[in-house]
C-alpha cells in the first residue's frame, strides 16, 4: 500500500475505535439506569445547628441593582442570627448613597448587615496595608507586584530584612497576640524543609535569598471584609511593636 492509503486506513479504524469505546459508554450509562432506576435517594438529616453563614455583595457602579440586590439577599429565608451580610462598595457614583440606605434600612428590620466603603481602589486590601507600612521599609521588605501584573491578593507578603533589630518570631507573635492571623510563607529554600532532608538534588549559588525567604518572610490575610477599622489595627500593632525595638 502506498502511504496515503495506509494513513487513510489508520485513520478511519482510529474513528471505529473512538465511536466504539463512545457506544460501549452509552450502554454502560443505559446499564447503571437500569441497574439503580428504583432506589430513591434519601433526605439526609438537617444540620443542627445551622453553620453561620456570610454573604458578601461587592458592588462597583450597580445604582439600577444595588437596592434590588440588598433586598432580595436580606429576604433568603436563613436564620438571622446565624446569618452576616456585607456589602463591599468601591462605587464612584450614587450607588455609595443607594446601597448605605438600603443597609441601613435592614439593619433597623434586625438583619446582621454592614457597608463597607473605600474610596481607593488600587490594590485592594493589600494595597491599603501596602501604603499603611510604608514609613517601616527600614526594617521590612514590601512585596508588590511587578509592573503590568494586576495580582488577586489572598495575603499580603512582608519579609524582616536580616538586619531588622528583631526576629520574625517576634513580630508574628505580636500579631498573633493583637489576633492578627499570620502564616509562614511556603516558599524559600525548601531543602531546609523536613519533607526534602534526604532527596537528591543539587545545589547553584549560595541560595541566601532563599533562605532569607524562609526564615522571615510571612503573609497576613487580606480578604475583602477588612473594615477601615481592622486594617488600621492591624498597622498600629506594626506601629507598636516596631516603635519598642527602635526606640528614639
Amino acid at each position: 500500500m502506498t502511504p496515503i492509503e495506509t494513513f487513510t486506513l489508520a485513520a478511519y479504524f482510529f474513528v471505529l475505535i473512538v465511536l466504539a469505546v463512545y457506544g460501549w459508554h452509552r450502554y454502560y450509562l443505559v446499564y447503571l439506569y437500569m441497574r439503580h432506576r428504583d432506589k430513591e435517594p434519601k433526605a439526609q438529616p438537617p444540620l443542627d445547628p445551622l453553620p453561620v453563614v456570610t454573604i458578601q455583595l461587592p458592588l462597583y457602579n450597580e445604582m439600577y441593582v444595588a437596592d434590588r440586590l440588598i433586598d432580595a439577599v436580606c429576604r433568603i429565608e436563613y436564620p438571622r442570627e446565624r446569618l452576616e451580610i456585607q456589602v463591599l462598595d468601591d462605587s464612584v457614583d450614587e450607588t455609595c448613597s443607594i446601597a448605605e440606605l438600603a443597609v441601613r434600612r435592614f439593619a433597623l428590620q434586625g438583619a446582621d448587615i454592614k457597608y463597607y466603603y473605600r474610596p481607593d481602589r488600587k490594590g485592594f486590601k493589600a494595597g491599603a496595608l501596602e501604603a499603611g507600612l510604608k514609613k517601616h521599609e527600614k526594617h521590612l521588605i514590601l512585596h508588590t507586584a511587578p509592573a503590568k501584573a494586576d495580582p488577586s491578593w489572598f495575603g499580603y507578603v512582608i519579609t524582616v530584612r536580616p538586619e531588622a533589630p528583631f526576629k520574625r518570631a517576634e513580630l508574628v507573635n505580636a500579631l498573633e497576640t493583637a489576633r492578627i492571623e499570620t502564616r509562614n510563607l511556603f516558599c524559600g529554600n525548601l531543602l531546609r524543609h523536613p519533607a526534602y532532608a534526604n532527596i537528591q538534588h543539587r545545589v547553584v549559588g549560595s541560595l541566601t535569598n532563599s533562605d532569607i525567604i524562609t526564615t522571615n518572610t510571612f503573609f497576613i490575610g487580606v480578604y475583602p471584609g477588612l473594615t477601615s477599622e481592622m486594617i488600621k489595627h492591624i498597622l498600629a500593632t506594626f506601629d507598636k511593636f516596631i516603635g519598642e525595638k527602635t526606640p528614639q
